[in-house]
């Protein structure tokens, strides 16, 4: 018995080929740049280059384990641990906030994604719920700090800037609100296998190769968060 259809195999090999194509049109602008202003374009390649690699462990079906006879790809979720912090890293140093703000909110996202994966990897229903909501109350801080605190920021960064971490900053926060409610809904049979996978292959893309475009091709913001004055600590 097979565990993936041919559908979800190629499912995730599209996903692969947008992130590994996403990653050379981003290696090229990096390489474009001059020195001193590449740190974005650095955070956008290691988001899509190691997405790139999670995709092709898991469209040649590989990087999961059993639950309860049903794969889950962890995976996954190694991927989620190193992308999500480096796209935080981008809209906080386009925002310009303070190296404390950074380090906060990437831990509130490190502790999020364990969470999740330890809901995912457990056997039994109650405990993965528990440890989902856990993933909730994570999730809260990270909302409020880009809707708020970032927000603030950006503002004394620069017109450019604080319009390109908006649109980012929305595209974020929407995007990744989705991500609970895919695996719940696959958790309780809501979405079928093939369904979780296609779900989640959607969001990423949009939420890596969507926000990869927008940032890296949106260069008076980057001018501006690269002045001195404007840069957090963490990205000088």
């Amino acid at each position: 018995m097979e565990l993936f259809s041919s559908t979800d195999t190629t499912i995730q090999f599209v996903a692969f080929w947008c992130m590994f194509a996403s990653f050379i049109a981003y290696f090229i602008e990096l390489k474009k740049e001059e020195s001193g202003k590449r740190i974005y374009h650095a955070y956008t390649c290691g988001v899509v280059g190691f997405a790139s690699v999670a995709y092709l462990i898991m469209s040649l079906g590989e990087g999961y384990i059993l639950v309860n006879d049903t794969p889950f790809q962890y995976v996954r979720y190694l991927d989620w641990i190193v992308t999500t912090p480096l796209l935080l890293l981008d809209l906080a140093g386009l925002a310009g906030v303070s190296a404390d703000d950074q380090i906060a909110i990437v831990l509130f996202d490190v502790m999020m994604i364990l969470a999740g994966l330890a809901a995912g990897a457990s056997s039994d229903p109650t405990t993965s719920l528990y440890l989902w909501g856990l993933g909730i109350v994570f999730y809260i801080p990270i909302v409020y700090d880009l809707v708020v605190v970032f927000s603030e920021s950006a503002k004394k960064v620069g017109d450019a800037a604080a319009s390109t971490y908006k649109t980012l900053m929305l595209l974020t926060v929407v995007l990744w609100s989705f991500y609970p409610v895919v695996f719940l809904a696959a958790q309780t049979d809501y979405l079928t296998q093939t369904g979780e996978i296609l779900s989640f292959c959607i969001l990423d893309v949009l939420s890596k190769c969507g926000f990869g475009f927008i940032l890296l091709f949106s260069r008076e913001s980057l001018t501006q968060a690269a002045r001195g004055d404007a840069s957090s600590p963490l990205l000088r």
